[in-house]
Order: structure tokens, then C-alpha cells, then sequence
């Protein structure tokens, strides 16, 4: 699990600092204890220890000096679904935004709803007019997705 890459991506999707320790364990669900010195988060993937930082970041930003969170996981899947045929397609670099923001939030999926704005190899008129998404891009969003464990 790369760490540093989640810490910096949800502190600047929050717009958060912190320069505290950060000790990570394996949590079935999301665990996050602070004492006003290091900062111990519990989890088993990426999406659930996006979900400890980010609660980490809320309560220190209330003011908390102590912190003791326990979540457990209440639906074996939690899906964000996003429509992309509504007047134009969004921009991967939109689309990933969402991921992160969705990674801070607990979520495990993304579903792009995406009726006909998706590339087809001898089809260039399906979509015609409303945009779509090239193989490049859609395996661009799956690939940030997994640095998060998302599922698209």
C-alpha cells in the first residue's frame, strides 16, 4: 500500500496538513486513534484507509486533540455511480477527481453510466456529437482507480 501517495491525495482533497506520525495495521473495517502525537489507522485496503484519513483530517480539524473511531462495513459493496451521458462526457482528469473523493469517502466502486459515449472499433458515428471515451482513457480511470482499490 503506497502510504505517502494516499496521505498526500486526501489531505489535498481536503485541503489538510498534517505532520504527524502515522502508524498503519491491518483493521477489518476503519480504525483511527489519535492521541494529539501519532495518529494509528486500521485498515485492510486502500479505499477503507483513504476513509481513516480522511476522518482523521475532520476531527483534527474540529479541534479534536484525542481521537478514537471505529467503523465497520454495513453493505459488502458501496458504489458511487456517475453519469457520463449527460450533455458531453467528463474529463478523465474530472473523473478521477471523483475517485478521490469517493476513496476518502469509503467507497469500494465507481460505475460510469455511459450509454453510447464509449469508443467502438468500426463504429465512428456511435455517439456521434456527444463525446466519448477512448479505450486510452477508460483504461486510464481504471488504472487510478486501483491505486485506491476502486473497482470500475
Amino acid at each position: 500500500m503506497d502510504i505517502n501517495f494516499l496521505k498526500q491525495t486526501v489531505f489535498k482533497t481536503v485541503d489538510f496538513t498534517f505532520d504527524g506520525e502515522i502508524e498503519v495495521y491491518d483493521f477489518d473495517g476503519v480504525k483511527v486513534e489519535y492521541d494529539g502525537k501519532i495518529a494509528r489507522i486500521g485498515a485492510k485496503s486502500k479505499n477503507t484507509f483513504a476513509r481513516g484519513l480522511f476522518l482523521l483530517c475532520m476531527n483534527i480539524s474540529e479541534g479534536k486533540t484525542e481521537i478514537d473511531i471505529e467503523e465497520k462495513k454495513h453493505f459488502e459493496d458501496l458504489i458511487f455511480f456517475l453519469d457520463c451521458s449527460r450533455n458531453g462526457v467528463m474529463r478523465v482528469s474530472a473523473v478521477k477527481k471523483y475517485i478521490e473523493i469517493i476513496a476518502s469517502l469509503g467507497f469500494d466502486s465507481l460505475m460510469l453510466y455511459t450509454e453510447d459515449t464509449y469508443e467502438i472499433e468500426g463504429r465512428p458515428r456511435f455517439g456521434y456529437l456527444r463525446g466519448r471515451y477512448s479505450k486510452e482513457e477508460i483504461k486510464a480511470i481504471v488504472a487510478y482507480a486501483e491505486k485506491f482499490d476502486i473497482d470500475v
